[in-house]
C-alpha cells in the first residue's frame, strides 16, 4: 500500500535536503513580504537646501516613481521595476511568487510629461493617475546629478527598449535584478538617498509618506 501523498513528498525532499529548506525558506520570506505590506516608509524634506529645485515622489499602486524637471516644457518619470511585469504587463496574481522569491529580470522605465509651467503636485498626480505624491525641494546640482545618471542609464539600454501603449511609458532592461532584496521601494530609497533626502523604512515598506513636503496631495 503506497504511503500518504505528504509522507512521500516530505521523504523524497529530505532524501537531498535542498528542495525542502528552499520551499521553507521561500515560504518564510513570503509571509515577511505579506506582513511588512501595510509598512511605511518615511522621507523627510531636506530642511537647508542653497539652490532648491523640485522633484517629486508618486506614489502608484504598489511601486513609487521619482519625477524630475527636464527642461522648461517637460517633467520626467523614472522608475524600477520588475521587466516582465512592467514592461510586458504580465502582472497575473501567480507571478507574485517568482517576483518576489525569485531573481527575474529588472526594468527602467521612463515617461515624458508635457507641461507649461510647474503644475501642483496635485496637478501631477491626476495627470499620472498616481495615488499621492509629495513634493521635495532638493539641491539642483543633487538633482541634475541623477537624473543625468538616470538618462545615461537608460540611453546605454535603448537598442532594447519596449514601449507599453496602456501605460504611455519606454522601458529598457536594468542590469541589476529584480529580487525580494533589490524591489523598487529598495531603488526608490537608493535615488531619494541620492538627492540627501532622509528616508527611515523597512526593509519591504511598500508604502510611501513625505514629512513637511511644501506640497503634497494626499486624496
Amino acid at each position: 500500500m503506497p504511503a500518504p501523498c505528504s509522507a512521500v513528498t516530505l521523504s523524497s525532499w529530505n532524501a537531498k535536503g535542498r528542495p525542502c529548506r528552499r520551499w521553507i525558506q521561500a515560504l518564510f520570506l513570503l509571509a515577511i513580504l505579506l506582513g511588512s505590506s501595510s509598512c511605511t516608509a518615511r522621507a523627510w524634506n531636506p530642511s537647508q537646501v542653497a539652490e532648491p529645485e523640485r522633484v517629486w515622489l508618486l506614489q502608484h499602486a504598489l511601486h513609487p516613481s521619482l519625477v524630475f524637471q527636464d527642461g522648461p516644457h517637460q517633467l520626467m518619470l523614472y522608475e524600477y521595476g520588475e521587466w516582465r511585469w512592467f514592461a510586458l504587463g504580465e502582472n497575473a496574481w501567480y507571478r507574485v511568487f517568482p517576483v518576489f522569491l525569485w531573481s527575474t529580470p529588472g526594468s527602467l522605465s521612463r515617461r515624458v510629461i508635457p507641461v507649461e509651467g510647474l503644475p501642483s503636485t496635485r496637478e501631477l498626480v491626476k495627470i499620472m493617475e498616481a495615488r499621492s505624491g509629495w513634493a521635495l525641494d532638493v539641491e539642483r546640482e543633487l538633482a541634475h546629478a541623477l537624473r543625468d545618471e538616470l538618462h545615461r542609464r537608460f540611453a546605454q539600454a535603448s537598442e532594447d527598449r519596449l514601449y507599453n501603449p496602456e501605460l504611455d511609458t519606454w522601458f529598457v532592461p536594468d542590469p541589476d535584478s529584480y529580487h525580494a532584496f533589490r524591489t523598487c521601494n529598495h531603488v526608490m530609497n537608493s535615488w531619494l538617498r541620492q538627492l540627501n533626502v532622509r528616508v527611515r523604512s523597512w526593509l519591504w515598506s511598500w508604502n510611501w509618506a513625505v514629512d513637511n513636503s511644501p506640497d503634497f496631495y494626499e486624496p
